[in-house]
């Protein structure tokens, strides 16, 4: 029987090679053929010697280039093959399946099962893996996720699961109307130890995520793109990996719906897009842990990928405040002299940082005697001016010379070691030869907070940046090299730029929770998960501030994102929009670029414009590189500085709305830096714009992004009327492009029609502004009945978990009958914070008829007055209202 078996494998495999050569190859449809050959060196010996399709025609250009050696269809009949599926309940169900022949790759998995959970009534989990062996997954430990067993999902799910019906390797999701999602293609499906490859049908065209990658928001899946993904020390380049790791995307399907498609892998991997609709994942181990999201709409896949992962979190007040950096100031005197300088043209500062240079020898937990012998005093004084500090931290601890980090790692044992498993692997970053702490360990915890408390006793830091935790490595691998095997040399290479450890460590190296081969790309991300921990215990209660560089799936729970190493560029003034907003869309909100470039000297122009710009990030930061010419505000000149606090403190103005955005994202799951497209996906001139964003939900940002440019085309989604910001008067009507004044003083800033927008008077120090009364302005509605905003207050630091805030919804509606009159109230969601600044001042743009105006209820007794009224506004101040308990303003026409 072994041997009829045997035979019976052959002659099909050599029926398919035969077919192979005919008709059948020649049938595929160019968009439509994968590649048989993704590793380099294919030629057509090696093509027909896999069973594929092979042309000599090379077909080239700036979009989609066909493979030469492609699948022919038949190979489906030698891959795996389906048995029947096992409904275990209602949401859970699962198939086995059997390799028929060998792939061309080594050691094929005979059998894998592939598991469906229906979790909720819009997320299905589709995984696929060994059940004969273990083999790696993202330990739950780090990236915390819904497990199967912990649903009991009983409604009926807006989607339905389809199995193959033919035997063939297939699975697919639909929609209850029966619409496609997503459809496996039978032909290129593998399951090897280190290679695993599936394709999927999909079901649109646009696709936004797979990051991290500096490229436009919106990927045209019909033009074709190949994405890498592993973490790397790479300043900002259109092709290579860059320093995050986020394997999700989310897919705008042609019927006007969306879905995202998230593969929980933390391996090296890299992603095919090509016309037809196809999406071919390679990842060279661990499982295939598919959780597809399913909308309607992009806000809905958002909202359902935070849950997936983990919601955003919200940052202390004074973190949203504007941050002043750069590498090498020299010395702590001179650190000082921008910190004074800065104070001297009054322009607001929060927080003032130092980069490695503070460092004594660049070693962690220093600071130089001699060049920042003041560092202490220093620190003081930006505390006594209620100003903050934060300093940068890097991994690698300095190993030549005895010092109290390197003695207590040593001793606790918790460096990544070599292949060995004992001897810890050495490196050289820039204090020189280092080793690396490994965030996995059980003891890191203790350790990193021990180091972090002992400094902070030196020095009283508020925050940390954490950076090079790629990790980066100035040595590939180690400076003893790497081990010839298959961990530092697969027999699959995705399409990374060098090798695996090159500016990096070598895979092989060991970790407790296993080898950095499965655990790099999630470095950065447990550095910061020990950095958030640690600050918890040093401030209790409190909510920290971290930004790091490199991130993945559910960083955003733990620390914020700056995009790394850019240029004083007009590109990377735009590019910086998709990068932040594609942070958003992988979780992270607390997240900007460094505001007028870090690498190459800045220009008076581009650094205004940059610094108007980057006032609408969340996380707003001016960073400059060793050498370069300052670019701190104070050097430029007056008319200039007038133009950049103009922004800063316009930002300072409505930071209380910006913290009630951040404060949903986090409760909620939602963007805060938000595309139009996802805002207004009904509107397809919206989906590829990557020029413009909404800061929040409610206020559009139209940067200038060209070089002399003195106005700027602004497209207005459709179905909504907009406000210009600091010039209400203007409205525009939305569906169209208009080109908008932009002189250098100007940074074009629109308000939606219907919303409502919470201020403070802007003050240097953002204590001092939280003590300022608060102003609402509401945009009145055109051609709609109502308005809506949201203010949420509390002590600016506290962890939202004891419960001691305020969230307070304001609603304006129309009177049902008589639509001329309206009505202002506000429902308070929580009132767990009593100390919040009164309601003195209600302004309401785009009033078009003379109003009395009443609190509480239509009466001569209740009668205000009004500060301002004339054509387009109406102003009442002098309030005093207590915003923890509930209010009603009446506007009744004359």
């Amino acid at each position: 029987m072994k041997l009829s078996a045997t035979i019976f494998r052959v002659l099909i495999f050599c029926l398919h090679v035969l077919f192979a050569s005919g008709d059948r190859c020649s049938s595929i449809p160019l968009d439509e053929r994968l590649d048989c050959h993704p590793d380099s060196g294919a030629d057509e010996a090696t093509c027909n010697a896999r069973g594929c399709c092979w042309t000599s025609s090379l077909v080239t250009g700036t979009g989609f280039s066909p493979p030469q050696c492609y699948y022919s269809g038949i190979y489906k009949t030698t891959g795996y093959q389906m048995q029947d599926m096992v409904k275990v309940n209602e949401t859970f169900s699962y198939i086995d399946s059997y390799r028929v022949n060998a792939s061309f790759v080594p050691n094929d998995i005979a059998t894998i099962r592939t598991e469906f959970s229906i979790q909720t009534r819009s997320r299905v989990r589709v995984k696929i893996y060994d059940p004969n062996n273990p083999r790696y997954e993202i330990p739950q430990k780090f990236l915390e996720r819904p497990v199967d067993n912990q649903y009991s999902y009983s409604d009926t799910p807006d989607f339905t699961v389809v199995g193959s019906k033919e035997g063939n390797y297939h699975w697919g999701v639909r929609r209850k109307n029966e619409d496609s999602i997503l459809d496996v293609i039978s032909s290129n499906f593998i399951f090897a130890n280190q290679f695993l490859q599936i394709s999927f049908k999909e079901s649109g065209s646009k696709l936004y995520g797979l990051g991290e990658h500096r490229a436009p928001f919106m990927y045209n899946v019909t033009q074709g793109k190949k994405v890498a993904i592993w973490a790397r020390d790479q300043p900002v380049n259109t092709e290579c990996n860059e320093y995050g790791s986020h394997p999700m995307y989310v897919m705008f399907e042609s019927s006007g719906k969306a879905h995202a498609v998230v593969l929980m892998n933390s391996n090296a991997m890299d992603i095919t897009m090509q016309p037809g609709g196809i999406i071919t994942w390679r990842t060279i181990g661990g499982v295939l842990d598919f959780y597809i999201l399913i909308g309607p709409s992009p806000t809905d896949v958002v909202a359902h990928y935070f849950d997936l992962i983990g919601h955003p979190y919200l940052p202390p007040y004074w973190g949203l405040g504007f941050h002043l950096s750069r590498y090498d100031y020299n010395s702590s005197k001179e650190t000082w002299t921008v910190v004074n300088r800065t104070r001297a043209i009054g322009f607001p500062q929060e927080v003032q940082w130092n980069d490695i240079d503070y460092m004594n020898h660049h070693m962690d937990f220093t600071y130089s005697k001699e060049n920042y012998s003041t560092l202490p005093e220093l620190v003081a004084d930006l505390h006594a001016h209620k100003q903050k500090y934060i300093m940068i931290l890097d991994p690698g601890i300095y190993n030549e010379a005895p010092n109290t980090p390197l003695d207590d790692g040593t001793k606790m044992g918790i460096w990544i070691n070599q292949t060995d498993g004992v001897t810890p692997l050495e490196g050289v970053v820039w204090p020189g030869k280092v080793y690396f702490p490994d965030f996995t360990n059980e003891k890191i915890e203790d350790y990193w907070h021990c180091q972090m408390k002992a400094y902070h006793n030196l020095i009283p830091y508020d925050g940390v940046w954490i950076d090079m935790n790629e990790p980066a490595n100035f040595v590939d691998g180690s400076t003893e090299g790497c081990a010839n095997n298959s961990l530092n040399y697969p027999p699959f290479l995705p399409a990374i730029c060098d090798l695996l450890m090159s500016y990096t460590i070598c895979p092989s190296a060991k970790q407790q929770a296993g080898v950095h081969y499965d655990l790099h790309n999630l470095y950065g991300h447990t550095e910061g998960i020990a950095t958030n921990h640690a600050l918890a215990q040093m401030f209790p209660n409190k909510r920290p501030v971290i930004i790091t560089r490199s991130t993945t799936m559910g960083s955003g729970r733990y620390m914020g994102h700056w995009t790394g190493d850019n240029t004083a560029t007009w590109d990377d003034l735009r590019w910086s929009i998709s990068a932040t907003l594609n942070s958003n869309l992988f979780g992270i909100t607390f997240t900007g670029a460094d505001i007028c470039g870090f690498q190459l000297d800045t220009t008076e122009e581009l650094c205004t414009r940059w610094m108007q710009m980057g006032a609408f990030y969340t996380f707003m930061r001016n960073h400059n590189d060793k050498n370069n010419t300052d670019q701190d505000p104070a050097v430029f000149s007056n008319e200039t500085i007038k133009h950049m606090k103009h922004y800063a403190l316009l930002r300072y103005q409505y930071l209380p709305y910006l913290y009630a955005q951040m404060f949903r994202a986090a409760t909620e799951g939602q963007t805060v830096l938000t595309s139009l497209a996802f805002e207004f996906s009904h509107d397809e001139n919206t989906h590829a714009i990557d020029t413009q964003f909404l800061w929040g939900h409610s206020v559009m940002v139209v940067p200038v992004l060209t070089q002399g440019a003195t106005n700027v085309q602004a497209y207005f989604p459709e179905g909504v009327y907009w406000y210009e910001l600091e010039d209400p008067a203007k409205v525009y009507k939305g569906g169209e492009w208009y080109t908008i004044d932009a002189p250098l003083s100007k940074l074009p800033l629109f308000v939606r029609a219907g919303r409502i927008l919470v201020s403070q008077k802007p003050e240097l120090y953002l204590t001092d502004a939280r003590q300022n009364s608060i102003t609402v302005e509401v945009f009145m509605p055109i051609d709609d009945d109502k308005a809506i905003g949201a203010f949420f207050w509390d002590d600016g630091e506290s962890d939202l978990s004891l419960g001691q805030f305020t969230y307070v919804v304001f609603y304006l509606e129309s009177n049902p009958d008589d639509p001329t009159n309206w009505y202002l109230h506000i429902d308070v969601h929580f009132d767990g914070y009593k100390d919040v600044p009164p309601l003195n001042r209600i302004v309401f743009h785009g009033v078009h008829n003379q109003y009395s105006v009443f609190m509480d209820e239509v009466s001569m007794e209740h009668e205000i007055r009004t500060t301002e009224q004339h054509l387009g506004i109406l102003v009442v101040e002098n309030l005093n209202i207590n915003l923890t308990k509930e209010f009603r303003m009446f506007l009744v026409k004359k």
